[in-house]
């Protein structure tokens, strides 16, 4: 399973725009089964540990726009996001 370069390239622009104030140390994209036996794509985020609170409200932002524009190319594989903080970063309260 894989996933075409330019579609990597856009998640990346997408998370690059909608996470540019925080500071992402690693960046990864896996196609693989979900849980459920479904082809999906597994995108992991890495942040060092930064001095803003991070907004969690930025989790559902980012999926949404990756999911849109995978849609809009007709991916239909769906993007499970999983943003790693560092121990001890501040997060804003819901």
């Amino acid at each position: 399973m894989t996933l075409a370069s330019d579609l990597r390239d856009r998640i990346k622009s997408i998370i690059d725009e909608k996470l540019r104030d925080y500071d992402l140390e690693t960046f990864t994209i896996e196609v693989a089964e979900d849980s459920a036996g479904d082809d999906a794509i597994f995108v992991e985020l890495g942040y060092r540990l930064n001095t803003r609170e991070f907004d969690p409200s930025l989790i559902r932002a980012v999926r949404s726009a990756v999911r849109s524009m995978l849609l809009e190319h007709g991916e239909t594989r769906f993007p499970y996001i999983r943003h790693r903080l560092q121990e001890g970063q501040k997060v804003k309260a819901a």
